[in-house]
């Protein structure tokens, strides 16, 4: 069954009638591409340094290591967005830019400023039409709970560009009406068996459902602190989509990254934990069986092939031993 949240990619802004090639790997890294780097397209203007792998984001990348580097989702520290705004004041914006004070007053937002809410409000007063403004505020009016305005900021924002954020603004509208179940990858399934049945597939492009959740990751580990019961969904869903195409050991650390946010949910990713140990098991004993399976024919050829060189060797010896006994000097005297 097609999980909800395929359906987000129909919102992707494509062509009218796409030619078939379009649906390559190659024309998805540009779509993206030209999503992300679009005038309006990701809540900053002057950011353009999201890590990819390919076209899926580097795994390695998202979270933070164990001495708690920068990273791209904010969930032990804000450092990335400090170096963000060092290297914007850096560049030289003119003051008059109202991208730079855009990105300026949204930083010192996630950085802790509250006025510079107010600094987003003025903007959008000026730029309504801009999909950055009406996303960002959208974010802020959730975080202080006036739930309302920030779906109307997220449809308008939205309406204004439907494939900003690599098309994940209906996932966040989604969110926001409480329709929780998009983020259900393996849709009515059992996720045990959806995940170790390699014919239990996902409809959607992976990459790009990867893309999506990775991206509103980003902003909402940088504004909702722990804990917070939408973040635990999008990193269970992420970490779910990784167990799925990546390996277990690969996605277990998104989800103890969620045991973080949802403390409540220990039991369940706790069982969500211990699945992918289990699986983990399940796939080095069957390698093991499959070793044991091949290995065994195919070192039964190996020491028939051997065993034939060395007869054929021997053979030869033998004529060779042969001829030499029977040479001149040997056989029968010359009158």
């Amino acid at each position: 069954m097609q999980s909800p949240l395929s359906a987000i990619l129909k919102n992707i802004s494509m062509p009218a009638s796409p030619p078939s090639h379009y649906k390559s790997r190659v024309f998805l890294l540009s779509l993206c591409f030209f999503l992300f780097c679009g005038s309006a397209s990701a809540h900053f203007y002057y950011d353009r340094n999201f890590p990819f792998a390919g076209t899926a984001p580097d795994l390695s990348k998202m979270l933070p290591d164990s001495a708690g580097k920068s990273s791209f989702w904010s969930i032990k520290n804000k450092t990335y967005f400090v170096a963000f705004k060092q290297k914007l004041l850096a560049e030289g914006h003119p003051e008059n830019d109202f991208r730079f004070q855009a990105d300026l007053a949204f930083c010192n937002y996630i950085l802790g400023d509250p006025l510079a809410a107010t600094t987003l409000e003025n903007l959008y007063k000026s730029h309504s039409e801009e999909s950055n403004l009406a996303a960002n505020l959208s974010l802020i009016y959730e975080q202080k709970g006036n739930k309302e305005k920030a779906l109307q900021l997220a449809k308008r924002s939205y309406a204004l560009f439907p494939g900003a954020w690599f098309g994940s603004g209906q996932l966040r509208i989604d969110l926001l009406q409480g329709n929780n179940k998009v983020l259900a990858l393996n849709g009515n399934t059992p996720f045990d068996h959806w995940l170790n049945d390699p014919k239990q597939t996902i409809a959607a492009n992976t990459d790009t459902l990867m893309l999506q959740l990775a991206w509103q990751l980003h902003l909402r580990t940088a504004i909702f602190p722990s804990p917070d019961s939408v973040t635990a969904k999008l990193l269970i869903a992420f970490a779910d989509l990784v167990a799925k195409t990546n390996t277990r050991s690969t996605a277990k650390p998104f989800y103890e990254a969620a045991l973080q946010y949802a403390p409540g949910q220990k039991a369940f990713i706790t069982a969500r934990l211990a699945l992918m140990d289990a699986s983990a098991k399940e796939v080095k004993k069957t390698f093991r069986w499959a070793a044991l399976v091949w290995g065994v024919p195919i070192l039964a050829l190996l020491i028939a092939f051997t065993g034939n060189i060395i007869n054929r060797r021997k053979k030869q010896a033998g004529i060779s031993s042969s001829s030499a006994s029977q040479g001149p000097g040997n056989g029968t005297r010359l009158p």
